[in-house]
């Protein structure tokens, strides 16, 4: 017996120096070493990366970008010949090719941008995963190359970092909408900034000058007419068959969260005008509040 098990052990191992069982087998069954695909990092990565915006909870409202729950299913039918793999990758790596429907394009480049080729694998990995199986070989043979354009990043000192600060929570206010630290109802009003060091400066400048050339659907303000007269401005939280939740200003000027009965809306008008004012600053004054921005990394200042 032990005779005929080693025979078959030395008969494996001729037919893998022979070729005779094929590489696509191999990689099927043992796809990507650890060190080369990692789901439990790609979810870190995710968390840490784009979740702010992104949420992967059927049913949650997101931040800035679409929920994301079900990527890995619809991924492959968004742009013709590429797999779903193809596809989250360029999203990441050039997220302005393609705006997905229903999307605003305020999307930036360089979220990858100092991550190697393992973690944006594992990354991608993670992604398809979500409401569909992960096809290894496809993952596998990504072409992955950062855009040079994206992997520089600037240096910026403490005193430009603090004089952003007072500029962020004094001088213009942004605090008072924009949180810098992630806690429930931190971004109810404005996108939270706990992590705004992942975002490029050129797309906080241009956030911050004209505001409303992109404004993310998510915060859309939206004009609610009831049928006693009154009218609800704010954002829209969530949607059922029969209510509205918006949060934003009731007649009363009270800053509140609105459960508004479908029945009773008269009209609803969304406005193409951002809540957030745009700001005329010097390059001086914009230099130290990317400063301030860019040392935040999640946990707040």
């Amino acid at each position: 017996m032990l005779k005929f098990i080693v025979s078959i052990f030395w008969a494996i191992l001729a037919l893998i120096a022979s070729g005779g069982i094929a590489v696509a087998t191999s990689l099927y069954f043992f796809p990507l070493k650890a060190s080369k695909l990692d789901m439990s990092a790609g979810e870190n990565l995710f968390s840490e990366r784009c979740s702010g915006c992104h949420s992967n909870v059927q049913g949650q409202i997101s931040g800035l970008g679409p929920n994301l729950h079900n990527i890995g299913l619809v991924a492959g039918d968004r742009v013709a010949g590429q797999t779903a793999g193809e596809y989250i990758l360029e999203s990441l790596l050039y997220p302005q090719e393609f705006i997905a429907p229903g999307s605003s394009s305020a999307m930036p480049a360089g979220t990858v941008k100092d991550l190697n080729t393992d973690e944006i694998r594992s990354m991608v990995a993670y992604l398809v995963s979500l409401g569909a199986s992960v096809d290894y070989a496809d993952i596998a043979a990504l072409d992955i190359t950062v855009p040079d354009e994206q992997q520089s990043e600037d240096e910026y000192s403490v005193a430009e970092m603090r004089a952003g600060w007072h500029l962020f929570s004094r001088e213009l206010g942004c605090i008072a909408c924009h949180s810098i630290y992630q806690e429930p109802g931190s971004a109810l009003i404005a996108p939270s900034l706990e992590k705004a060091s992942q975002l490029p400066a050129d797309y906080v400048l241009q956030s911050i000058r004209a505001p409303g050339d992109q404004i993310a659907e998510s915060y859309v303000q939206r004009n609610y007419k009831l049928q006693n007269g009154e009218s609800v401005n704010g954002r829209l939280q969530a949607e059922t068959e029969s209510t509205f939740l918006v949060y934003g200003f009731g007649s009363d000027g009270r800053r509140r969260m609105h459960h508004l009965d479908k029945s009773l809306v008269v009209e609803a008008v969304a406005s193409d005008i951002s809540s957030m004012p745009p700001y005329s600053l010097s390059r001086e004054q914009e230099r130290n509040l990317i400063a301030f921005l860019h040392s935040l990394q999640g946990g707040g200042y």
